[in-house]
């Protein structure tokens, strides 16, 4: 664990001094001084219920069901230098889809199914702020991540003989970069808008079908290209 610290510290120190070559004024201004805590959360829930055939965009017709879609992450940062920190995060995400009738452009019929899925997730990390134009009020940012995720998903149909579907286990790994920026709005409350930039991880599945035949899914994943689907905003509060 030291060793990983100690190498995610150099390689954003290394951005940091970049950052000083460009004239983005002193990186070594203060943004959030040595032993500032600072914690946030972030959440979201969405609904939606169609019924009496509903057809939506034109492409989606016959449709009724239901469909819930719940995520929300906790994270605690603790500064052990200047604009320097160590960062916690804790996640749940929990996707519930009910298909009763559901057909996609008349060529493809997905009724009858009926998915859920649920996944914990954390990760620990070193972020480090670097102030722009010697500004007190706004940062980017860098971060070394290290995460991992374990969850399930199910997938059923109901038939005369009950639910029949498979199970799958869900596992992942990964170790990634993400750049943001930062702003605070009070003496004590910033927003912050995040991005990943690269990751390298790793992903494995095990699924049981009918209660019977098992069978595994693994996959290795290494991406340099900005991840849009991943762009998170959110508060977090120092004291």
């Amino acid at each position: 664990m030291k060793k990983l610290t100690l190498l995610l510290t150099v390689l954003i120190q290394a951005a940091v001094l970049q950052a000083q070559d460009r004239g983005l004024g002193n990186p070594n201004s203060i943004y959030i001084e040595k032993g500032t805590f600072s914690a946030g959360i972030n959440g979201a829930y969405r609904s939606f219920n169609a019924a009496d055939g509903m057809s939506i965009l034109g492409l989606i017709s016959n449709t009724d069901g239901k469909l819930s879609l719940l995520s929300m992450d906790a994270h605690a940062d603790w500064f052990f230098r200047d604009n320097l920190s160590l960062v916690a995060t804790l996640g749940y995400s929990n996707t519930g889809v009910d298909s009763n009738t559901l057909k996609l452009t008349e060529l493809l019929d997905m009724s009858n199914k009926h998915t859920r899925s649920e996944k914990y997730s954390g990760s620990i990390g070193v972020r480090k702020y670097i102030p722009l134009f010697n500004s007190k009020i706004l940062a980017i940012f860098g971060e070394g991540r290290l995460g991992g995720s374990r969850g399930y998903s199910k997938t059923y149909a109901v038939t005369e003989r009950g639910k029949e579907g498979s199970y799958t286990d869900l596992y992942s790994v990964s170790l990634g970069v993400i750049a943001g920026a930062s702003v605070f709005v009070n003496d004590r409350l910033a927003v912050q808008i995040s991005l990943p930039v690269a990751e390298i991880g790793y992903d494995w599945e095990k699924q049981t079908e009918a209660q019977v035949k098992e069978s595994s899914l693994t996959g290795l994943t290494l991406s340099k290209k900005s991840n849009l689907l991943g762009i998170e905003i959110g508060t977090i509060f120092c004291f």
